[in-house]
């Protein structure tokens, strides 16, 4: 059963596709057991490629017109040569967009027909019919983003009573397929290494199975064997067509390398895959020449490549001129040296690089005296004189890290992690060991630079994923480190030099993707993208990993000798062998005879995580309401506008600012601080007033009792006579009574004086006999003056 849900939210991750326990899943192989009637959706796999294209824009449809009078290859500019894309299901209707439709020659089928079933290579038979149709038969949306995915691994299906067993790998559904299948199943589901090709539209969420498709007189057409582990990238380029004096414009998938068991180990082989991102017509068809229409294979031949190796990763230049191609495992070996790529030349050459040797800073003694000291590269800053050289600090050699192109002003390729290498202390070999260290590549003058962030960073990790978020960030999510597999999600601001952990922001949202390694993760023009992978168990990943690999070491070393002797590598190990394995081992003393289980075998589940995750960067609530832009489901409103979907008219003298590393609301002053803002009116606080209560006022207008006199950042008033207070509120007493011989009464500004003393201002203290004389005489002196 296969459940869809579309349901795309701001600011989360949308789940479109989920497997049913109760899903018959198949996979298939090209030229080995191939999908005679495709399924809807690939199989389960993890150590896949992926890429995204995009399908032909309006205008290439435009221009395939009918009729020899538009133009060879409708590139006519004459309107009544245009023909829309949105092509009528209906046979009856021969209208569109208010023309006649020529009607078809020499098929039965009507112009426009649209067949809803699954349609083979060359089933169209009509120009009509191709304008729409790419080679594989399946419909060319106009402008939709694609992902395209080839190869990986899929674990070993067996199904028992309708049901299937291996859609997660666990011990009770081993068990239980040893019963049916004794020759098939050993210690462990298995897993099958495909190279079928399959592209999901992000727009209309479906997904197509592609089968690559040649002309009839070609016999010995090729096509890369089914592996694992290899990497892929998007070219695009033009190629003129000489016998018709036209630049024809194309794109590819390249991939290079990875694991095959035909390879016995890692492979050299480069492919290429010409992508149908375009209706078969859009193709020019040279006379007597080769019509191509894409959707075929083509190996690359070089006398100088980088050699087998599998666990690398490569990445295009912005213009597609070169790919990049970094580290990688081979035989055991690691490397870390980079590879680049002529798409026009098709040479491979291994480029030069540089490393920091040395750190110095000038320093100026109190004499000024000007000395140069050396320092550790980690304490460096700018300013600081850096010398480069070939024996320089460089990238150890390492594999299944991230790598990435930072598309922007710089040239520069980023490198994250990775599984390398220690040398034991106590033990002969070396020990594996995941890596954390960050580095930029220039480009331009081969130098490589480490870089040590002001902020912490994610974890030693390998198997991760890394993208470029915008023109200043870039992602980390995911991997897996000794038993730990991730599910974080880490920004790095090459402006700031931070990393910032986006994991919680993320999570606030309804769903969120499980922790995965070996998956993908892209960035589309409306967001990010994220296919297959897997996730083991704590206790069971080193495990898994161990003997997967023993596996394929096995195979590399062995499968000649278990060929020249006859012997299934299904029958090493099991009992019902052990005593003509012991004998062949007596013969040859080969050690491939010595091996009990061969095959890998896990202790827990290891789950191959089904469906598609999109997280759309652009689709936030009510759109904005048309007043900003969305980024990771965070609106960011045009000026005179606010509110968490810029619902809200901004008044005068009001500003918001976005924290751009954290995606949060925005904070925003209103009414320059002095007041509250309604649906673009300001509400002033007593004290300010104008349309942005910038002006500062007197309260109440200070009682009358005073001038008010503008200053900054209030107005204040200056009281007259016997008035004071802020706003001139108060009379004031003679003295102010003379404290604390008498209080004054601020209504009236009379003394009420404490005993013993008199007068208007308490200033007078109480005498008997003449003294009362005293007293009046001095009060009216007071009263006088």
């Amino acid at each position: 059963m296969l459940y869809l849900l579309l349901i795309l939210v701001s600011g989360q991750w949308d789940l479109r596709e989920i497997l049913g326990e109760d899903t018959i899943i198949i996979y298939c192989q090209f030229y080995r057991n191939p999908c005679q009637n495709p399924t809807t959706f690939p199989v389960p796999r993890r150590s896949s490629s992926g890429i995204i294209y995009k399908t032909w824009q309006k205008a290439d449809v435009d221009n395939l017109c009918p009729g020899d009078s538009c133009g060879p290859f409708c590139n006519s500019t004459d309107p009544s040569c245009y023909i829309d894309f949105k092509i009528p299901k209906s046979p009856e209707d021969t209208t569109l967009g208010g023309r006649s439709l020529p009607s078809a020659s020499g098929t039965t089928d009507q112009v426009g027909y649209m067949n809803e079933t699954y349609c083979p290579p060359n089933c169209c038979t009509d120009s009509n019919c191709r304008r729409y149709r790419d080679i594989t038969g399946e419909p060319v949306p106009i402008n939709h983003e694609i992902f395209l995915v080839f190869g990986g691994t899929a674990l070993r299906n067996v199904t028992v009573d309708g049901k299937s067993l291996f859609n997660n790998c666990n011990l009770e559904n081993i068990k239980t397929a040893r019963l049916y299948y004794p020759l098939e199943v050993s210690e462990s589901c298995g897993i099958e290494n495909l190279n079928e090709i399959w592209r999901y539209d992000i727009e209309d969420n479906k997904w197509t199975y592609i089968e690559p498709t040649y002309p009839p007189y070609v016999a010995n057409y090729s096509f890369p064997f089914p592996r694992h582990s290899h990497a892929a990238v998007l070219i695009e380029m033009t190629r003129f067509e000489d016998s018709l004096n036209l630049e024809i414009f194309q794109k590819f998938m390249y991939i290079y390398g990875g694991f095959a068991l035909e390879c016995r180990d890692a492979c050299d082989d480069m492919w290429r895959f010409e992508i149908p991102w375009a209706g078969q017509e859009y193709y020019p068809r040279p006379s007597g020449g080769f019509w191509n229409r894409a959707g075929y294979w083509e190996e690359l031949h070089q006398n100088y490549s980088p050699g087998r190796r599998m666990f690398h990763k490569m990445v295009t230049s912005n213009d597609y001129k070169y790919i990049y191609l970094y580290g990688g495992l081979r035989n055991s070996t690691l490397f870390n040296d980079i590879w680049r790529y002529d798409t026009k030349l098709d040479i491979w050459e291994e480029l030069i690089v540089y490393g920091i040797e040395k750190v110095t800073r000038s320093v100026t003694t109190w004499n000024g005296t000007v000395y140069d000291i050396e320092l550790n590269i980690t304490d460096m800053r700018l300013g600081d004189k850096i010398i480069y050289s070939q024996k320089g600090s460089v990238p150890e050699p390492r594999m299944s890290h991230c790598l990435l192109y930072f598309n922007g002003t710089s040239n520069y390729i980023f490198l994250f992690g990775g599984l390398g290498t220690r040398v034991r202390v106590f033990e002969l070999g070396n020990a594996s060991i995941a890596l954390e260290d960050f580095w930029v590549f220039s480009l331009t003058s081969q130098k490589w630079t480490r870089i040590y962030s002001d902020t912490p960073g994610p974890s030693a990790r390998f198997e991760a994923n890394i993208i470029q978020v915008d023109d200043t960030r870039l992602a980390v999510y995911g991997g897996r480190h000794n038993e730990d597999v991730f599910d974080d999600f880490w920004v790095y601001n090459i402006e700031t030099n931070h990393w910032y952990n986006w994991t919680e922001i993320l999570k606030s949202g309804v769903k969120y993707p499980s922790g995965r390694y070996k998956g993908i993760l892209l960035r589309t023009e409306q967001g990010m993208i994220l296919y297959s992978g897997s996730y083991t168990n704590a206790t069971n990943l080193a495990e898994s990993d161990l003997t997967t690999e023993d596996y394929m070491t096995y195979v590399a070393e062995c499968q000649d000798v278990l060929d020249l002797y006859g012997v299934s590598i299904y029958e090493i190990g099991t009992e019902a062998f052990a005593e003509r394995q012991a004998e062949l081992y007596g013969e040859t003393g080969s050690n491939c005879f010595l091996k009990t289980t061969p095959l890998p075998t896990f202790s827990g589940n290891i789950e191959y995580l089904q469906g598609v995750w999109f997280f759309n960067l652009t689709n936030c609530e009510e759109n904005c309401n048309d007043r900003g832009y969305c980024e990771f489901g965070t609106c960011y409103c045009q000026p005179g506008y606010y509110g968490k979907l810029c619902e809200e008219v901004a008044c005068p003298g009001s500003f918001c600012i976005y924290d751009n590393e954290f995606f949060s609301t925005a904070e925003c002053v209103h009414c320059s601080g002095y007041g509250e803002c309604n649906n673009g009116t300001c509400t002033c606080q007593d004290g300010h007033s104008g349309d942005d209560c910038s002006k500062s006022t007197c309260i109440d207008n200070c009682n009358y009792h005073g001038k008010c006199v503008e200053m900054y950042p209030i107005s204040q008033c200056d009281c007259y006579g016997k008035y004071g207070g802020d706003t001139c509120q108060v009379v004031l007493c003679l003295n102010s009574c003379n404290p604390p011989h008498g209080n004054c009464n601020t209504t009236t500004g009379e003394c009420t004086c404490e005993l013993g003393y008199y007068g208007i201002d308490c200033s007078v203290i109480g005498l008997g006999g003449s003294g009362y004389l005293v007293y009046l005489v001095m009060n009216f002196l007071i009263l006088c003056y």
